[in-house]
């Protein structure tokens, strides 16, 4: 909506995939502006508190590698790794 500067949106669902009939959902949805400046924040929060670092250190892709190179863990309730 934002992209194209519409205040309205329409979201669409096949409830059913097998079915021969036209079973979709559709409901109109509204911008809310209140939500979206919400949202932004929080993006903007994780992008500068996660991303950027991540990007700077690697430390996830490293921590990621360390642990892809432990042994795996078993549950011996049911017996599975």
């Amino acid at each position: 909506m934002l992209s194209v500067g519409s205040d309205v949106g329409y979201f669409c669902v096949k409830t059913s995939p097998c079915s021969f009939k036209n079973n979709f959902y559709y409901q109109e949805v509204y911008l809310n502006t209140d939500f979206l400046e919400e949202a932004v924040i929080k993006a903007q929060v994780f992008f500068k508190e996660v991303v950027v670092p991540e990007l700077l250190t690697g430390s996830v892709k490293k921590g990621m590698a360390m642990t892809a190179m432990c042994e795996p863990v078993v549950n011996n309730d049911i017996g599975t790794k």
